[in-house]
């Protein structure tokens, strides 16, 4: 992953920094009548969004691959998410309300659903994390999503130590 957003990252720099090929300009630029000035500042934007969505991968990538703390620790009080850029900290377990399973673009997730999840999307310093966790939070039902793919653990151990976690500390406290 990391290679891919360092690769977009040089396509951004290059798409600003050279000349669109001429047979651009003459084939589908020329059909929306876009002028060679036009053409020009459509691929210094282009690149500007290939720099800057690519570039703040690949410093999330670079943080995540220098931190040696856990991805996430699984406690009976509760979860200390890591795993990811939007990660929440600690999430109590009276916060949350259920553990379930989502798939999107064949990977899976595993969602807490939280009490009250607007008060974990506001505590964010973050305007990045905060916006991230909106998107989340509408897409998904809740701001945190967890993957294994980051974590040294299969999707199903993953699954299994939440949810053996989440029971027991249900059976404790009803």
């Amino acid at each position: 992953m990391l290679l891919g957003a360092i690769v977009f990252v040089g396509i951004g720099v290059w798409l600003i920094t050279t000349e669109p090929p001429e047979s651009l300009r003459l084939s589908i630029f020329s059909i929306l009548k876009f002028t060679i000035t036009h053409t020009k500042l459509f691929f210094v934007c282009l690149g500007l969004l290939s720099i800057l969505f690519s570039g703040s991968a690949a410093f999330f990538i670079l943080k995540k691959l220098c931190d040696n703390s856990p991805g996430l620790i699984i406690t009976e009080e509760g979860v200390t998410d890591n795993s990811s850029a939007t990660s929440v900290g600690f999430i109590p377990w009276e916060d949350v309300i259920k553990i379930e399973e989502i798939k999107i673009s064949h990977q899976k997730f595993i969602n807490l659903v939280l009490r009250d999840p607007q008060t974990y999307i506001d505590k964010q310093k973050s305007a990045f994390k905060r916006r991230a966790m909106k998107m989340n939070y509408n897409m998904c039902g809740t701001p945190v999503s967890i993957s294994a793919n980051s974590l040294k653990c299969s999707y199903k151990e993953l699954k299994a130590m939440l949810e053996q976690k989440f029971v027991e500390y249900n059976k404790k406290n009803s």
